[in-house]
């Protein structure tokens, strides 16, 4: 193998390298004129190589800004929406994602008796997929494993199309604004702007009142929501979900993210339903843990339920973006018990 030209200078020399090397740094004039030369060329190309892969550098990461934010990242075909207004795809759970997005997750159920035994117990793995995003309208694919009594039983694909306020097809949105209010989380304040929504059809109505914040996740802080039928004689059901605690650290499979902590209350009839949450805005769907409890008259134990994350993966919206679209494995799947 041919020798670099300034290793040979230097060795011809007859002096230790270090000797040449130390005396040329302290008297460049003192050195000998060929290796000045040759110390001159290698650190003048030396130079050029640093410049070309830092101009390389920079013009990759000025191709990865550029496609960051391309108008792309949202789909062209949804409707604009008052910036004020909690309607927006850019903070919905679901349609915020690329397509291709899901999350697998495990929920363990019990069911209990009149005398507070328990009589059934089951779990199930579900596998929600997004598969479109389309206006202001989005399409998940649910696929469901149940297990009871040790044997597992796979349910026919669901395909599940909604609005951006769940609305499903048929039913109206409106929406208004109440003006200002604020939501205290932890003692905190946070200036709110409140609205009104109300999805609608021939048979009922769902008034929620939102509360939305736009400078903290999860944005919507608390929401209140009454479901009649037409007759507007007695509430189907009630429901009430706020946010207990903000940028939480929570362990999502193998890193810690910051979560949000929050209570839903679910009261139809004689049952209420009360249900903690933790979300996470990075996740499809956002909620990656919850613990669940309904209960009766005089507080009797009627079910209790948990849900776990179990994997997820993000699909890039710049499908088309020279390899940028592939999806983004985030975690990998914890197994529990017997792998099957």
């Amino acid at each position: 193998m041919k020798e670099p030209a300034l290793s040979r200078g230097i060795r011809n020399s007859g002096r230790p390298q270090t000797e040449i090397l130390s005396n040329f740094v302290r008297n460049p004039a003192a050195s000998r004129p060929s290796q000045v030369k040759l110390l001159s060329m290698c650190r003048f190309r030396f130079r050029a190589l640093i410049h070309r892969r830092w101009s390389c550098a920079l013009l990759a990461a000025g191709y990865l800004i550029c496609f960051a934010f391309t108008p792309n990242a949202i789909p062209q075909d949804a409707k604009p929406h008052p910036p004020n207004e909690p309607t927006g795809i850019e903070h919905h759970a679901w349609a915020k994602f690329g397509v291709g997005s899901w999350k697998l997750v495990r929920i363990s159920k019990e069911m209990f008796g009149t005398d507070g035994k328990l009589e059934t117990m089951t779990i199930q793995e579900g596998k929600i997929t997004l598969t479109g995003v389309k206006g202001n309208r989005f399409t998940l694919q649910e696929e469901i494993t149940l297990e009871v009594a040790g044997k597992r039983f796979k349910s026919a694909t669901r395909i599940i199309e909604r609005g951006l306020n769940n609305e499903t097809e048929g039913q109206t949105v409106t929406s208004k604004s109440l003006g200002k209010g604020r939501v205290v989380i932890c003692r905190r304040e946070y200036p709110s702007q409140v609205h009104e929504i109300i999805v609608s059809d021939a048979k009922s109505n769902r008034v929620s009142k939102v509360y939305y914040s736009p400078e903290v996740q999860p944005f919507i802080l608390k929401r209140e929501t009454t479901y009649t039928d037409k007759t507007g004689k007695q509430p189907n059901y009630v429901a009430t979900v706020e946010v207990l605690a903000v940028d939480m650290p929570h362990r999502v499979l193998t890193e810690v993210k910051p979560s949000v902590h929050t209570k839903t209350v679910h009261t139809k009839g004689n049952r209420t339903m009360v249900t903690l949450e933790v979300s996470c805005q990075n996740v499809p769907g956002h909620i990656v843990a919850h613990t669940a409890k309904q209960v009766g008259p005089n507080g009797r134990l009627i079910e209790r339920s948990t849900l776990e994350l179990l994997d997820y993966n993000v699909a890039s919206k710049q499908a088309g973006a020279r390899g940028l679209g592939r999806p983004r494995r985030l975690g990998k799947r914890r197994l529990y018990g017997n792998p099957r």
